[in-house]
């Protein structure tokens, strides 16, 4: 009797229990990954300094300058030469693509109040970073994107995220315009009677004209468009289906944009003026000779820079839009948690604590906040923009 080459076959009920079996492994492990919820963030505050730990990061700000290590940090095959930033409080060290930060542990644990050498050394740091995407030391948007990954990576109070992102304005003298920043513009709206000649004619209500800030697809820089515009008479909204407030004058090759204050009179007297231009070098030149003048004027600027002062009675100001309860609101830069709560008519910040949800944004999509429901604390977050919040 010729023997079979092949073993016997098994029996139905090995079959089954194995089949059983292994598919009870790879439904449980789906279902571990599936269920398994994305790691936090974490808030926890104490004292005056509030730290905002990202997912997956360590609760340390003590070591005295700390590294912060980023792999694929730029393109492969840039120059590595003169594009180290040695500035205080923080430096930027290459080695290839790899980026290594180092942060003064002073920046870390200064506070809610900021001195005025830390912030004026991270605007330096922010224009220096800037530089390196002039001199083809980053390739365009490299460098908002390893901001994004230093806050994404090192644990720090909210109101340094807040610094790192956007600079600090009142030091600066200026707001950069960048995703995702609205300039919002207000004019008043006169009434259309005819008066008496010397007689002014009285303000009825105001215009509101939002512009977003878009990224250019596969080019450097960004759009400015018109969000949404309405006028305010009597309390009474309606939206504008024609031209814009204000028409703010923008050359075509214009790139990067900034709202700059500049002071008239006194400290409390204030001019705004929004400039343009189509390299962030040049918006640095244009900035310096703009401010540096006794009363600046758009004439000292050369033709390739746009240039335009607001008058006295038009109000410009940078607002942040955050989702409130599925609603868009904006509020002002430096703007809190409780801010936000507030601003969608929620009076008392504290009472919703129990149901309160905040998201915040964490490489392209929206991680939550872990916080102690007993404590008021997470109410004095610091946004960046993009935050979700829910109760």
């Amino acid at each position: 009797m010729r023997r079979s080459l092949f073993p016997p076959y098994p029996s139905r009920r090995r079959i089954t229990a194995g089949a059983i079996i292994l598919f009870a492994i790879v439904v449980s492990s789906c279902a571990m990954k599936r269920l398994a919820p994305a790691a936090p963030y974490r808030f926890t505050r104490s004292g005056d300094v509030d730290l905002l730990t990202p997912p997956g990061g360590h609760d340390d700000t003590t070591s005295p300058g700390l590294a912060v290590y980023l792999p694929n940090a730029r393109e492969t095959g840039t120059p590595t030469r003169q594009c180290d930033i040695q500035e205080y409080p923080l430096t930027l060290r290459w080695s290839g693509s790899a980026a290594e930060v180092r942060l003064s542990s002073h920046m870390l644990n200064a506070g809610s109040r900021i001195p005025v050498d830390l912030l004026d050394g991270i605007n330096r740091f922010r224009w220096s970073l800037n530089k390196l995407e002039t001199n083809s030391c980053l390739a365009s948007g490299e460098a908002s994107k390893l901001i994004d990954r230093i806050l994404e990576t090192q644990p720090m109070p909210s109101v340094l995220s807040f610094y790192l992102r956007y600079g600090a304005p009142a030091s600066a003298g200026f707001v950069e315009l960048q995703p995702p920043l609205s300039l919002k513009v207000v004019t008043p709206v006169k009434s259309d009677y005819s008066l008496p000649h010397g007689v002014s004619v009285p303000v009825v209500g105001y215009r509101v004209t939002r512009y977003s800030v878009d990224p250019r697809p596969a080019a450097s820089g960004y759009w400015l468009r018109v969000l949404c515009s309405e006028t305010v008479i009597d309390g009474n909204p309606t939206p504008n289906h024609g031209a814009p407030t204000v028409d703010i004058q923008i050359p075509a090759s214009a790139r990067f944009f900034r709202l700059v204050l500049t002071q008239r009179l006194s400290s409390d007297d204030h001019d705004s003026a929004l400039l343009s231009a189509p390299r962030h070098d040049k918006l640095d030149d244009a900035t310096h000779i703009f401010k540096v003048g006794y009363q600046p004027s758009c004439q000292s600027l050369p033709n390739t820079v746009g240039c335009m002062v607001f008058s006295n009675n038009v109000a410009a100001s940078v607002e942040l839009p955050v989702s409130v309860n599925g609603q868009i609101r904006y509020v002002y830069l430096g703007a809190t948690l409780r801010d936000a709560i507030l601003a969608a008519g929620e009076s008392e910040p504290e009472h919703v604590l129990q149901r309160l949800r905040v998201y915040r944004p964490f490489e392209n999509s929206a991680r939550p906040i872990a916080f102690d429901r007993c404590k008021p604390d997470i109410l004095g977050l610091v946004l960046i923009g993009g935050e979700q919040i829910d109760w």
